[in-house]
């Protein structure tokens, strides 16, 4: 139930209730600063999958994730989802991606971090298909994988 005990010590009701983080700041102050942003995705719905929703075929490959928060380890395990079921429907921590000529990361992680958010360099757009490849999972998502399921 709500007070079984994650590995942080927390329960899982106090998890569930760490409120959303809403985007709206961070972004206008990322387009205000004159960047060259690309593209922009919350990792929300669909997982780290919603990544790959631009109208453009590319190749998404992260090498780097976020920490995550131990609620996903509790959900996994209630649900028997194994990793890739985890990261192709939840947020598994990391919250919106920012995708801008590389050149640019550094500038945008300062705007970020100075908004109190933490950020990561977390790989590179290829051409390619339209794909998600999260290298230190070894988990893809092929475009066919945003349909709707039954």
């Amino acid at each position: 139930g709500y007070q079984t005990k994650l590995s942080d010590g927390s329960t899982y009701g106090e998890a569930a209730l760490i409120p959303t983080y809403l985007y709206s700041d961070v972004v206008k102050k990322l387009q205000a600063s004159n960047l060259d942003i690309h593209y922009l995705s919350n990792i929300t719905g669909h997982g780290w999958r919603k990544i790959m929703r631009a109208n453009r075929s590319f190749t998404y490959r992260l090498h780097t994730i976020t920490p995550v928060p131990p609620i996903f380890d509790f959900i996994a395990e209630q649900t028997s989802n194994n990793e890739s079921d985890m990261y192709s429907n939840y947020n598994m921590g990391a919250g919106y991606a920012v995708f801008l000529p590389a050149e640019q990361a550094k500038k945008a992680q300062k705007i970020i971090e100075k908004a109190g958010l933490k950020s990561w360099l977390a790989g590179s757009v290829d051409k390619g298909p339209k794909q998600v490849i999260i290298e230190p999972k070894n988990i893809i998502y092929s475009e066919e994988s945003l349909a709707v399921r039954e």
